[in-house]
């Protein structure tokens, strides 16, 4: 939950080849526009720690051939 938007971002990247600046990252089930990298987890009062959460990430592939 303390972990920043742009920190899940760079492991979505690491392990999808989605180059960050290419990812949007949404809040499944909710209005909430797209995620704001600075933005911590906890920071988004539709989230709760004690719940799982479902993060839909927008993109396009990196050069890495990884999967999407």
């Amino acid at each position: 939950m303390g972990h920043t938007v742009e920190v899940l971002k760079s492991f979505v990247a690491l392990e999808c080849g989605i180059p960050i600046h290419l990812q949007h990252m949404f809040l499944e089930d909710s209005n909430v526009g797209p995620l704001i990298d600075p933005m911590s987890l906890g920071d988004y009062p539709q989230i709760n720690p004690k719940e799982e959460v479902l993060i839909r990430v927008e993109g396009e592939m990196g050069d890495s051939g990884a999967k999407k």
